[in-house]
């Protein structure tokens, strides 16, 4: 599997913009990046992110696991960031 086979199964909620790649490459730390992640995926369940960890795993990439939580919309949202670039 790769990207576009990943793109394939998410869409729209995988995403290689320059915008939200950046927005999710850093946190409140000082540290800045110095690459992008080169994907963004919004998985709805742990199946999807169990599919992407495994896609990780077997092409020996890294990743992040992040979430957002929007007291004021009450959501949760789940993200993935795929840094398969080294």
């Amino acid at each position: 599997m790769n990207l576009p086979e990943l793109k394939e199964i998410f869409g729209e909620r995988l995403s290689t913009s320059d915008s939200v790649r950046k927005h999710h490459s850093s946190d409140e730390s000082w540290h800045i990046p110095e690459n992008l992640p080169d994907a963004v995926i919004f998985p709805n369940n742990s199946e999807e992110v169990s599919l992407i960890i495994k896609f990780a795993n077997d092409k020996d990439q890294l990743f992040l696991l992040e979430q957002e939580l929007h007291s004021k919309d009450k959501f949760m949202r789940l993200m993935v960031v795929l840094l398969l670039t080294q």
